[in-house]
């Protein structure tokens, strides 16, 4: 019975990372910072300081002259000027309530792994 429960569950879990990925890439985040950039609305100086980064590196990306060695940085922009689809956070946060319940209530190492796993790559998109 135990492994009839579990096997959805890792099911759950594995498709939820794969559905956050789908809905959140680094090449969708760039592309809305990007356009969100043309308009004339960003502000370097404080992006840079949100984001942890110099206002020249920030610079160089933002006009294509240099690529940032970590491209999740694109994920962070987009989460620190608000510019993140509300379907994805939204999404984001139910699978990260479905991990930690997992985490709480599970016995299975691999299960709970699965879910820790989870909640770093939400992390890592919500971080500002």
């Amino acid at each position: 019975m135990i492994h009839y429960v579990l096997t959805p569950v890792k099911t759950w879990l594995g498709f939820l990372s794969k559905m956050l990925a789908v809905a959140i890439s680094t090449g969708d985040a760039k592309g809305m910072v990007l356009r969100y950039s043309e308009r004339g609305k960003l502000n370097l100086s404080w992006l840079a300081e949100k984001i942890g980064t110099s206002r020249q590196s920030l610079h160089h990306w933002i006009t294509g002259t240099h690529e940032p060695a970590n491209p999740d940085v694109w994920l962070q922009m987009a989460a620190a000027l608000g510019i993140l689809p509300t379907y994805s956070t939204e999404f984001a946060e139910s699978a990260r309530e479905f991990a930690l319940e997992v985490l709480v209530k599970s016995d299975d190492a691999d299960l709970k792994a699965k879910a820790a796993n989870l909640i770093r790559e939400i992390s890592k998109i919500s971080s500002q």
